[in-house]
């Protein structure tokens, strides 16, 4: 005998959407369903088997044309393959948001399962602990994974955004905005004394007097050299770049990532970069070119937070 004593940790919210599909025919709903499965390339690109979860909608589309990289498990599947490979699973939920009778984005989530055999002790009875989590979402407020809008004229449902394909869009630029943010890899970076050469001599104007002016910093500083692997905002027109960074913990954090997004700013007087303090975005490079956060955001998400938050409240951008 087995005693299944599965923890869900989560809102199906699958229920959300019940009701839903009154706008729009259920072929036509799945049809949409199938085409946003297939249009994410990264998915498509990538090793190993992508897991759907079996929803009502993976349900209904598990039988149409979705690509063979897609593996429709329900839970009981999933628990068992969390215990054979010993480790947990992503699982992909895919669900839509009507946004009006023209408009319908698919949205991507995840859910990871987790699960282990135990053993009641007191009775010898066997059986299997699961915990299903959802993955956290950003805090950029709500932004369509894949959005579908109805061309009257062509009697047809047309994509008008993927976030999950490479646009010929270039970066962003404003070159009133003293800010370069671009994605770097590392190629050294040296620490030095910043307090070296920290005295200046002055003359009173008045007295005649001599003035020593000491200034010193609290923290460490570092000159860093990183290749420019992509300019996010404004153009840097340079392979490699070289600034400053002051770090009061010890060294900076963002060297520890291959590839970061790193912000800069230009000292105008003396004439180099440097670093704004602890601002960086580690991100990965993805099959199919895109670059993408550790949580899966896209580097214009990673900079519009930057963007509305630390730089507004330290004046780069005005609010």
């Amino acid at each position: 005998m087995r005693l299944f004593n599965i923890i869900l940790f989560l809102i199906l919210a699958s229920l959300s959407v019940n009701g839903q599909n009154n706008s729009i025919e259920s072929t036509k709903l799945d049809s949409l369903y199938v085409r946003a499965l297939n249009s994410r390339i990264d998915l498509l690109l990538s090793s190993g088997w992508n897991y759907i979860e079996l929803n009502e909608y993976g349900n209904r589309i598990k039988s149409l044309n979705v690509s063979d990289r897609y593996k429709f498990l329900t839970n009981a599947e999933l628990i068992d393959l969390s215990i054979k490979k010993k480790k947990t699973i992503n699982v992909i939920r895919v669900l839509h948001k009507i946004v009006a009778k023209d408009t319908i984005d698919i949205n991507f989530g995840l859910v990871n399962v987790t699960a282990k055999r135990k053993i009641h002790f007191n009775n010898g009875l066997k059986f299997k602990k699961a915990e299903f989590t959802i993955g956290c979402g950003g805090t950029n407020g709500y932004q369509p994974d894949i959005r579908f809008v109805f061309n009257e004229k062509n009697k047809a449902w047309n994509i008008i955004s993927n976030q999950y394909v490479v646009t010929s869009k270039t970066e962003f630029n404003n070159e009133s905005v003293n800010l370069y943010a671009f994605i770097g890899e590392k190629i050294s970076v040296t620490e030095f004394d910043p307090n070296e050469n920290n005295t200046r001599i002055e003359i009173d104007s008045i007295s005649g007097d001599t003035i020593r002016r000491v200034s010193y910093f609290m923290d460490s500083g570092f000159k860093s050299k990183y290749k420019v692997v992509k300019n996010v905002f404004n153009n840097l027109k340079t392979d490699t770049i070289e600034f400053v960074a002051y770090d009061h913990y010890g060294r900076p954090v963002f060297e520890n990532y291959k590839n970061v997004i790193l912000y800069i700013s230009l000292n105008k007087e003396k004439g180099n970069y440097y670093h704004q303090k602890y601002q960086f975005d580690p991100v990965e490079k993805t099959r199919n070119g895109t670059w993408k956060g550790l949580k899966g955001e896209t580097v214009e998400q990673l900079f519009t937070e930057k963007k509305k938050g630390v730089f507004t409240a330290r004046g780069i951008f005005a609010e």
